[in-house]
């Protein structure tokens, strides 16, 4: 029996650490000529089973509601039926409602109203706001990261008020989504999926623990009892560049100009025709001149690399023929279904579903050792009534994402925004454009994501219900350079002059240009 009593005291606190994915609706109701309150009226959430029942104030609460709009409805003996459309829940928030019953004219009146949102939350210690499921659909945001950062303080990263995004907690159906390694959060979520998000940026509550900035609250769909419903979203960019001015690999930019412009790539850019303003504009990028390095190349007593001035050139721009045209679109496939499961459904407490799908391909601003980054996310939640007032849920959230890791040492951050890159790009002191023109400087990584869990609701009474979690979150990352490049000399540039194939695979040195003595 201690036993007994210490596993469900263990659930109990269980459900009250992590934070809650329902609201509450509480009210009063009363005569609206006298004002006395209807001690046993009977107050339901119309199309569930929640409800409950006046005390001797006329004072009612109903628990574990999930967030939405409702239509609530009062009944009581010798009183015309009341209903009140419109009713809102939000997440871990109590929706105040009451009712003022006129005693009935005749059989089966009812009287209907709209119920309006108050200007100010009295449950709400610090700065939260909500994002409702109409609100989420009418946004052009595609994941959570952009919906949130529709709201004042909140980045897309998931940084509140300046802070760091690990500082930052997300709770999905009520648990910690959180990423071990580096306790960043876990955001894969298809928009098709979201029912509510809240979002707390301060003065939070004691059951968050561990949290340094504020909290980013989101509760899933379930699948309908009844009815079968879906969505699609489809977002598409044809291909093109992304980036301002002549491409990186233009003859003419700044890593290519000193090497190839006739008026000093022969001579040199200190002894060339350009005036000093131009020189200023390429410092760093000083070159000694087609013509010097041949001659180096004839008094260096190796004969095999014996090249003219023009020669050495073509060598050069073979070395550095990368192209960074984007040949593939950017597209969104954001897709939902749900509704209870085909020919079991009744006879499993009202066994439904919903599932949902992410595809999302964007390219890079310049190719790296991926063209681009892709993510597949997958989200099933099953649910199930096992009781009038048992309520058992599954979900499978399973994330997928091919990119170009932006760290050399085995960093778990990857390149997705064309700011990441540029920022890496052009840090201070850089003048080797090996980055640019090399295809695996950096890394391939894929990164797999698996959110398992389950959760199970009860109501006891009118005023209490117990909420146990379990989950379970596996993150796996393989990162690696890739295929290791060919150095056999197979291209004949000049005549009886053969080079291999970089600046493409992977090669320790980085180096690039002729025989790696221009970096």
């Amino acid at each position: 029996m201690k036993l007994f009593k210490g596993i469900l005291l263990i659930i109990i606190i269980a459900g009250i650490l992590f934070g809650s994915t329902t609201g509450k609706i509480t009210g009063k109701v009363k005569d609206a000529k006298t004002g006395e309150p209807l001690m046993g009226a009977n107050v339901i959430v119309k199309e569930t089973s929640l409800g409950a029942a006046t005390d001797a104030e006329g004072y009612f609460v109903i628990l574990n509601v999930p967030p939405g709009e409702y239509t609530v409805y009062a009944s009581y003996v010798g009183y015309a039926k009341f209903e009140k459309r419109g009713v809102f829940v939000q997440i871990d928030l109590t929706t105040e409602t009451n009712f003022e019953m006129t005693p009935q004219a005749f059989q089966g009146e009812t009287v209907t109203v709209v119920a309006k949102r108050p200007v100010v939350q009295k449950d709400v210690s610090g700065s939260q706001v909500s994002v409702s499921s109409d609100e989420i659909k009418k946004l052009p945001a595609s994941t959570i990261g952009e919906i949130v950062s529709t709201k004042a303080g909140v980045t897309s990263s998931m940084s509140i008020r300046g802070s760091s995004s690990n500082e930052t907690l997300v709770m999905i159906d009520g648990m910690p989504a959180r990423n071990s390694r580096s306790n960043e959060p876990i955001t894969a979520m298809p928009k098709s999926a979201i029912n509510q998000i809240s979002i707390n940026k301060g003065g939070l509550s004691a059951e968050y623990s561990n949290v340094g900035s504020g909290v980013v609250n989101v509760v899933t769909k379930e699948g309908s009892k009844k009815n079968y419903s879906a969505t699609v979203l489809v977002k598409y960019s044809p291909p093109a560049k992304k980036h301002f001015g002549i491409s990186p690999y233009d003859e003419n930019s700044y890593w290519l100009r000193p090497y190839t412009d006739d008026d000093v790539c022969w001579v040199g850019t200190s002894n060339g025709s350009w005036d000093k303003w131009t020189l200023q504009q390429y410092k760093g990028r000083e070159f000694q001149g087609w013509d010097a390095v041949s001659e180096e190349l004839m008094q260096d007593n190796d004969p095999t690399n014996d090249l003219t001035p023009m020669a050495a050139q073509k060598v050069f721009l073979w070395q550095h023929r990368k192209e960074g045209f984007v040949e593939t679109p950017d597209y969104i496939i954001d897709g939902g279904f749900g509704g209870p499961v085909p020919l079991i459904s009744e006879g499993l407490g009202n066994l439904r579903f919903f599932y949902s799908f992410y595809k999302q391909n964007t390219q890079y601003v310049i190719p790296l050792a991926t063209d681009g980054y892709d993510n597949f996310t997958n989200v099933l939640k099953i649910t199930s009534d096992i009781g009038r007032k048992t309520k058992l849920s599954f979900s499978a959230n399973i994330n997928t994402m091919n990119a170009t890791s932006a760290s050399r040492s085995g960093g778990s951050s990857i390149f997705v925004s064309p700011y990441g890159i540029a920022k890496t790009l052009d840090r201070s002191g850089f003048t080797v454009p090996s980055r640019v023109f090399i295809t695996d400087y950096w890394s391939t990584t894929q990164r797999k994501t698996n959110v398992l869990s389950a959760k199970l609701t009860s109501q006891l009474s009118n005023k209490t219900f117990v909420k146990f979690n379990v989950s379970r979150t596996e993150v796996n990352y393989t990162t690696g350079p890739g295929a290791l490049r060919d150095t056999t000399r197979n291209f004949e540039i000049v005549p009886d002059y053969y080079v291999n194939e970089a600046p493409f695979g992977f090669w320790p040195e980085g180096a690039n240009g002729i025989d790696g003595m221009f970096m």
